[in-house]
C-alpha cells in the first residue's frame, strides 16, 4: 500500500531470513505501471489502481550489504551497528558486528556503549525507513592507535565516510538493478499488453465476422445448409431450422436426414448430396418436393454445391433453396384460370354458333339444349312471366337430359326462382331436394335434383321479363363458370323476349288498327304512304305528307332497311315537342312496311326528371341512403361516403344498423319504422356512428 501510495521504491522493515532469528533481511518493492503515462499524471489513488499491474520485488541480505563494504574497505577492528529508527525498539536492530566474537551478533535490547563515548553515528538514506550506522572501535583498533588519539577520530570519520560510501554504493547498485528489472519488465509487460490488445482485436473481430455472417444468413431470404461427407449436417440458418421444426440452428448440427420432418424424403436428398459430393459438380436451381413441419408440402428451388477446405479437399455439400409453394400455387391457379377461361370461351362459342341464326321460339329450344349440354346439366328450361307478375312463370324451352320436353306454368312462390328473382341470380350448389321440395314439381317429378342456378332477365328498363335456369342430379362444383355463361346470355335471352313480346303486341295492333290509339301506318317500298289511322294525324302534319303522297326521307330509310333486313327495326324520333318509339315491321312479300309509333315524351320526360332527381341527389352536401321495406340498403350518394367514412361497396346490402351509435332506445327506432312503413313522412333528428368510431 506504501509503495502504490508513493509510487516509487519502499523497503520494509527487517525480516528473518533463517530459523535462528539472527539474520535479516529487508524487502524492497516497486509499483509497476501499464502504459506509457507519466507517473506524475497519476496523482489520484484510484487512476494508480485502474493502472497497477503488479509489483517488483527484491529481498536483500542485510549481512552481506554490510559484509561487502566491510571486507571491500578492510575494516575488521571496528563495532558496527545498523538500526531502524521507524521500526519498534525490539526489532531495530538490522545489523550488529563485534570484534571481540568476531562474527556479527544480535544482542538483546540497545547497544550499550564500550569504552566510553567513543563512537560514531551517521544517517542512511532508505526509501520509506530511517536507517542510521554506528560505528566503535574495538580493542585492537584502541590499542593500536593508543598515541594517536587526536588522529583517531580523523581516522574513525574517514572510515565511517568510507563505509557509508560503500553502503550507498551497494544500495544504489542494487536500487539500479531493481529499477532495471522494472524498466524492463514494464517494456515486457507494455509489449504483452500490445500483442493481447492486437489479438483481441483480432479475435473481435473475428467473432464480429461471425456474428456478421450469421446475421446474413439468417435474413437473406434463402434457406442455408451444410453437410459433412458423413452426411450430417454440420450448421443452417434460421430459417432452415425453423424448416426442419427447429428452435435453435446450433441444435441441428450432428442431426442427418433421417432425423428430420423430412424423413420420407431422406434418402432422395442423400443421393443428390452423395452425386455432387462425388462428381465435384454443383446441381443449380433444380426443383423438388419437401414436407414442412407441419406436414404441408412445399416445393423448393434448389442448389447444392461441393463443400472444400483450405486446400480444396471436398468435406461436404453446401445447399440453399428458396419456397417457390406460392409461386407454383399461383402457376397452377393460373392454369386452372386458363384452362377455365379456355372451356368458358369454347362454350360461348359453341352456344353462340348453334343460336346465331335463329329466333323466336326456336331459339329458346337451341339455347336450352346448348347450355344443358355444354355445362353438363341435367336441366335446363328458359320461362318468362306476365306482365309485371313474376309468381306465375311460362316456360319457352324445356331440357331434360338432352331432350326438349313440353312447356309448362308453374309458380315461383316457394322455390329457388324466387330467390333467383329477388336476389339478381341465386344458386344452391347442393341440397336443393331439402331446401325446395317443390322443385321435383316443377318437371312432373321426373328428375330428383342436387342443385341448382338461376338468372333473372331484364329489358332495357329494368323490368323482369322472365328467367333462365340450369340444375343437376349432382353437386354444382363450378358454379361460377356456369353462372358467368348465363349473364352473358342473359342480355341476349332478355332481347329475344322483348321482340317476342313486341311482335305479341304488334300482332294484337295489326287486328285492329283504325281503333288503336297509338298511330298505325303503312308505305309501300317506293316511299309511298298507302294508310294512316286517325291516331297518326298529328304525325302526318308535322311531316307534312298525306296518304299516297311521299313520306320524309328519314322514315324511307328506315323502311328500307326493314325490307332489305327483314326484320323489325326499332328507333326513337322526335317529332316536333313529342318523341315516339317507331316499329317498322316488313312485309317481304307485299312490298311494304307497317309502322306502329308510340308517344313516349311522358316517359322520356319523366325519365329527365329522374336523372335530375339522381344528379341533385348525386351532387347534394346532404347523406342520403335509400333502403327497401325490409331496410336493406339499395343506394348511398357520394355526401354520405363522404360523412360516414363508408365506401358504397362496404355498405350496399346492409341495414342501418351498421352506423347505430348506441345513442337511441329501441323504442325510438320501432317508433320510426311504424311511422315510415305507414306511407308518412318521418322527421327527427339522430345521431350515427362513422366508420372510424366517432
Amino acid at each position: 500500500a506504501r509503495a502504490l501510495e508513493a509510487g516509487s521504491t519502499v523497503v520494509s522493515r527487517r525480516l528473518p531470513l533463517n530459523e535462528e532469528g539472527d539474520l535479516y533481511g529487508v524487502m524492497a518493492l516497486k509499483p509497476v505501471f501499464s502504459g506509457d503515462e507519466p507517473l506524475e499524471d497519476l496523482e489520484d489513488l484510484e487512476a494508480r489502481r485502474a493502472k497497477l499491474q503488479g509489483f517488483l520485488v527484491a529481498v536483500i541480505n542485510i549481512n552481506t550489504l554490510v559484509g561487502e563494504a566491510v571486507v571491500s574497505w578492510g575494516i575488521f577492528d571496528l563495532n558496527i551497528l545498523m538500526l531502524d529508527a521507524t521500526a519498534p525498539a525490539s526489532e531495530r536492530v538490522l545489523f550488529h558486528y563485534d570484534t571481540k566474537l568476531d562474527h556479527q551478533h544480535q544482542p538483546d535490547g540497545e547497544l550499550v556503549a564500550a569504552h566510553g563515548d567513543l563512537h560514531w553515528r551517521a544517517p542512511l538514506q532508505v526509501p520509506g525507513r530511517e536507517w542510521q550506522l554506528v560505528f566503535q572501535p574495538g580493542a585492537a583498533f584502541l590499542t593500536a592507535h593508543s598515541s594517536w588519539e587526536p588522529w583517531l577520530t580523523l581516522a574513525g570519520g574517514l572510515l565511517l565516510t568510507s563505509l557509508l560510501c560503500a553502503l550507498q554504493l551497494g544500495s544504489i547498485r542494487r536500487t539500479r538493478e531493481v529499477e532495471s528489472l522494472a524498466a524492463d519488465l514494464v517494456a515486457v509487460n507494455a509489449k504483452l499488453e500490445k500483442q493481447i490488445s492486437q489479438r483481441r482485436r483480432v479475435e473481435e473481430a473475428v467473432k464480429r465476422s461471425r456474428r456478421m455472417l450469421q446475421l446474413v444468413l439468417d435474413t437473406i431470404p434463402v434457406h442455408v445448409f451444410w453437410k459433412g461427407r458423413d452426411f450430417k449436417y454440420l450448421g443452417c440458418n434460421r430459417r432452415f431450422a425453423e424448416d426442419a421444426g427447429i428452435a435453435n440452428p446450433q441444435e441441428i448440427v450432428g442431426k442427418d436426414d433421417y432425423q428430420l420432418v423430412w424423413r420420407e424424403c431422406a434418402d432422395l436428398y442423400r443421393e443428390d448430396d452423395r452425386r455432387v459430393m462425388e462428381s465435384g459438380r454443383a446441381k443449380l436451381n433444380f426443383e423438388e418436393l419437401k414436407i414442412g413441419p407441419d406436414g404441408r408440402k412445399l416445393w423448393l428451388r434448389t442448389s447444392k454445391i461441393p463443400l472444400t477446405d483450405m486446400d480444396n479437399n471436398i468435406i461436404g455439400v453446401l445447399g440453399t433453396y428458396e419456397d417457390i409453394t406460392q409461386q407454383k400455387e399461383a402457376e397452377e391457379a393460373l392454369r386452372r384460370q386458363t384452362e377455365e377461361k379456355e372451356r368458358i370461351e369454347r362454350v360461348l362459342v359453341e352456344v353462340a354458333n348453334a343460336v346465331s341464326s335463329s329466333t323466336g321460339d326456336e331459339f329458346f329450344r337451341i339455347l336450352a339444349q346448348n347450355l344443358a349440354r355444354t355445362l353438363d346439366m341435367d336441366v335446363a328450361f328458359i320461362a318468362a312471366f306476365c306482365g309485371e307478375d313474376t309468381c306465375k312463370g311460362e316456360t319457352l324451352a324445356v331440357c331434360v337430359d338432352g331432350e326438349i320436353t313440353e312447356n309448362f306454368c308453374y309458380t315461383t312462390s316457394g322455390t329457388p326462382c324466387e330467390r333467383a328473382l329477388a336476389e339478381n341470380g341465386y344458386c344452391i350448389p347442393y341440397g336443393l331436394a331439402e331446401h325446395f321440395p317443390q322443385c321435383a314439381g316443377m318437371i312432373e317429378g321426373k328428375v330428383k335434383l342436387e342443385s341448382y342456378l338461376g338468372m333473372p332477365l331484364y329489358d332495357t328498363e329494368g323490368r323482369v321479363l322472365g328467367l333462365a335456369a340450369v340444375m343437376s342430379r349432382r353437386p354444382m362444383a363450378e358454379h361460377q363458370v356456369a353462372e358467368s355463361i348465363l349473364r352473358i346470355f342473359a342480355n341476349r335471352m332478355a332481347a329475344e323476349l322483348s321482340h317476342k313480346r313486341a311482335e305479341a303486341e304488334i300482332a294484337d295492333l295489326i287486328k285492329f288498327p283504325i281503333g288503336n290509339p297509338s298511330p298505325v301506318l303503312r308505305v309501300r317500298s317506293d316511299g309511298r304512304l298507302i294508310f294512316a289511322n286517325r291516331s297518326a294525324e298529328f304525325l302526318l302534319e308535322h311531316w307534312g305528307c298525306r296518304v299516297n303522297e311521299p313520306v320524309p326521307e328519314e322514315i324511307l330509310r328506315h323502311c328500307t332497311e326493314a325490307l332489305n333486313r327483314e326484320q323489325n327495326v326499332e328507333v326513337d324520333i322526335r317529332c316536333g315537342d313529342r318523341e315516339y318509339s317507331f316499329m317498322f315491321t316488313p312485309s317481304a312479300a307485299d312490298q311494304y312496311v307497317s309502322i306502329y309509333a308510340f308517344d313516349i315524351t311522358e316517359r322520356q320526360r319523366a325519365r329527365a326528371e329522374m336523372l335530375k332527381l339522381t344528379r341533385a341527389v348525386e351532387q347534394t352536401a346532404d347523406s342520403i341512403f335509400i333502403t327497401d321495406a325490409q331496410g336493406i340498403i339499395e343506394y348511398v350518394n357520394p355526401a354520405f361516403e363522404k360523412t360516414t367514412g363508408y365506401s358504397r361497396e362496404e355498405v350496399l346490402g346492409q341495414t342501418p344498423r351498421l352506423f347505430k351509435s348506441g345513442r337511441h332506445e329501441p323504442e325510438f327506432y320501432e317508433r320510426m319504422w311504424q311511422i315510415l312503413l305507414s306511407g308518412q313522412v318521418y322527421r327527427d333528428v339522430m345521431i350515427n356512428r362513422r366508420k372510424d368510431g366517432s
